[in-house]
């Protein structure tokens, strides 16, 4: 990886697979593992996140 391309994540001009899969989760309402293939539940623990990506608490 360049130092370019660490500089332009670190700037958020560029994102990483992971949180591009992250964004598509959550937009989405599923999990990663249902979004890669690997669950056939689509909710598969999705209950725990909130609107702004942070997870609750208790």
């Amino acid at each position: 990886m360049s130092r370019n391309n660490v500089s332009e994540m670190e700037s958020g001009k560029k994102t990483t697979v992971s949180e591009k899969i992250a964004r598509i989760c959550r937009h989405y309402h599923i999990s990663a593992d249902y979004l890669l293939g690997l669950s056939d539940d689509p909710r598969g623990g999705c209950e725990r996140w909130t609107g702004d990506g942070e997870e609750e608490t208790g």
